[in-house]
């Protein structure tokens, strides 16, 4: 919007035909925004805070960016800007070689980092000196709950096969936990750029499936907890590739059935979310504070020389329901103002 046009104008609401009401649009907006005579608009409910009127041929501006590359930039360095980047919702990012070109290792490193990190990212241009990526701004398959019911699913699937290969001693099975995590991350990423993008601009509300903007600084939470729990997952593997711990087949049982309540605390707060159940979610809460109540007893029963190595197993699996119990507080308070009756 040219910065003469003034942003804020009255209108009187009349009524016309008996039933409908109606209200101009000064003819300056309509011609900055396109609009003119049978034109499609779409009006936005913002929550109590008005209406949204957009036109249905608006599409927000593309963002371009620009990075320098040098030879003394490393690549985890390059690839922190460009995260950052992304999630700032750029649309277009460029690698330039500030010294003329960028290192062929190095670009074959970014890329790779870019495949494997970032969802919705294409490398577009790829020559000596530039290197151009493109960013779709939502993929209509990857709706935020969508990617939180896959994050949630990859989650809970890498802690039972981190506590199998702790029972079978299996190092290929640990490494494959690691790996795992590599997707919930680029998931969670993809999750905040577009719930950022969202904060930014009400209209992609309905595109990625969130009710409203508050409901997107709740949702980052959820997402940052669910990283969390696949990141214990990580590192229980760790305990087992790093540290070659054993226990006996006893120990394991009880660690394992204490990782099944976490598991199972973390599927509910889950569950909640997607059903927008504030009762279920206060239940979690509650239920989540009583398994780690009970992790000293199923310390207590474990033999003496084991003890150390359990304790940082058990470690994990708590923190699990830690972060399951943060996730229901946030669903909680997402929800339970919807059920509270009027006076």
């Amino acid at each position: 919007m040219p910065s003469g046009l003034v942003r804020v104008s009255r209108r009187k609401v009349q009524l016309t035909g008996g039933s409908s009401l109606i209200v101009s649009i000064p003819k300056e907006w309509a011609e900055e925004m396109g609009i003119g005579k049978g034109s499609e608009v779409t009006l936005i409910d913002q929550a109590g805070k008005g209406i949204l009127l957009v036109p249905n041929s608006f599409s927000p501006p593309k963002r371009e960016a620009v990075i320098e590359v040098s030879k003394e930039d490393s690549v985890e360095g390059v690839m922190r800007e460009l995260i950052s980047l992304y999630l700032s919702g750029y649309t277009t990012i460029g690698l330039r070689g500030k010294d003329g070109r960028i290192e062929r290792e190095k670009r074959a490193r970014l890329k790779e980092l870019v495949r494997r990190m970032l969802v919705g990212v294409e490398v577009m241009s790829d020559v000596p000196d530039y290197m151009v990526l493109h960013v779709f701004t939502i993929l209509p398959e990857l709706s935020v709950m969508n990617v939180l019911k896959r994050m949630a699913i990859l989650a809970t699937s890498m802690h039972k096969e981190a506590m199998e290969a702790l029972r079978s001693g299996n190092l290929e099975q640990a490494e494959g936990v690691i790996k795992a995590d590599d997707d919930v991350d680029r998931f969670a990423l993809y999750v905040t750029k577009m719930l950022n993008g969202a904060m930014r601009n009400d209209v992609m509300l309905d595109d990625i499936g969130v009710e409203s903007p508050s409901d997107c600084l709740g949702l980052r939470v959820v997402v940052k907890s669910v990283e969390r729990i696949a990141d214990h997952a990580s590192k229980l593997a760790r305990l087992l590739l790093d540290y070659r711990i054993r226990l006996s087949p006893k120990a394991v049982d009880k660690l394992s059935k204490f990782g099944e309540d976490a598991l199972g605390v973390f599927a509910d707060a889950m569950r909640s979310l997607f059903t927008g159940d504030p009762e279920l979610a206060n239940r979690t809460v509650e239920r989540a504070r009583r398994l780690g109540e009970a992790e000293e007893e199923i310390l207590a029963s474990i033999d003496e020389r084991e003890k150390i190595h359990a304790k940082l197993v058990s470690e994990h699996l708590r923190r699990v329901a830690e972060y399951a119990s943060d996730i229901a507080e946030i669903v909680h308070n997402m929800t339970f103002h919807k059920t509270v009756k009027q006076p």
